[in-house]
């Protein structure tokens, strides 16, 4: 058992800002950021997660991956539909090569706007994080955030493994743009052989389970997206809302690479208030002075 530090954020969402192997030192990490920052004490929080440790290879929501354990992500996506679950057969498939495998398929549907505004947001999050993807479109649902997760996918670029059912309503289009996109990109026509296209993937791209995860451990590293994170937002690209987003997701992937998790909370907290306006000079100030913290790493 593992255990999160999380602050909670003005949505009430829980922004994971450290990680504890003990009971006590979840307990005394909170009691250090709650005494460095102590407006913030009231939103902090301790967690169990069993899934912090390195045992757990395939993460569905509402959990979440924080700590790939030095293994390769690997994202499914596509299709995912209540009459078929095709990602329990790619799970069951792939689950015995070194990747970890995030599957965007609840095993409850959402049942309303907001459990919806979560799901994306956890699916956002994980393609971000993957560093492979395969993607099967099946059914006759042409699922467009399936559609727009393939095309980020493309554009970032991420090693691929795509499929497409000759039945799928946009078999003919998602083709045309994968064979415009990556010439190399074989798309295959059948479950089976889009599995064995990732377990290709995996045997070339998945790095050896010694290496430390994401940015090797380095805080300079870390400390630097962070900041370049932060000067997009000054720049505005993507756009304000994503770019909040992506610094989200960075200070996230920070955690446990030797930063302070005091400057996460503060960049949270940053946020917070951008959220609400994003004109607010006290926002902006907040993560101006957290990137000079930054440079001291």
């Amino acid at each position: 058992m593992a255990y999160r530090i999380n602050y909670l954020d003005s949505a009430q969402s829980p922004q994971l800002i450290a990680v504890a192997e003990t009971l006590a030192d979840a307990h005394s990490a909170m009691r250090y950021v709650g005494t460095s920052l102590p407006e913030q004490a009231d939103r902090l929080q301790i967690a169990e997660d069993p899934l912090l440790g390195t045992d757990t290879r395939v993460v569905q929501p509402p959990e979440s991956l924080d700590t790939p354990g030095g293994l390769s992500v690997l994202y499914l996506g596509g299709t995912i539909s209540p009459d078929r679950n095709w990602q329990a057969e790619a799970v069951t498939a792939l689950i015995a090569h070194p990747v970890v495998i995030t599957n965007p398929r609840r095993e409850q549907p959402t049942s309303s706007d907001d459990e919806v505004l979560v799901q994306v947001a956890w699916q956002r999050r994980h393609l971000w994080r993957c560093d492979m993807a395969m993607f099967w479109f099946e059914g006759s649902d042409a699922d467009p955030s399936a559609l727009v997760e393939l095309g980020t996918q493309i554009a970032n670029p991420v090693p691929l493994a795509v499929g497409i059912s000759p039945e799928y309503p946009q078999a003919l289009a998602v083709r045309a743009l994968v064979g415009h996109s990556l010439t190399e990109q074989a798309v295959q026509e059948n479950l089976a052989g889009t599995i064995a296209c990732a377990v290709d993937l995996i045997r070339k791209e998945a790095k050896p389970p010694l290496r430390l995860p994401y940015h090797n451990g380095d805080p300079g590293i870390s400390a630097l997206a962070l900041q370049l994170k932060i000067a997009a937002m000054r720049e505005g690209t993507p756009g304000l809302p994503m770019a909040m987003n992506e610094l989200a997701i960075e200070a996230t992937c920070a955690v446990d690479k030797g930063l302070d998790p005091c400057l996460l909370v503060r960049i949270h907290a940053g946020l917070d208030r951008l959220r609400a306006d994003p004109a607010d000079p006290l926002g902006w100030a907040e993560l101006m002075d957290i990137v000079h913290a930054l440079g001291s790493y």
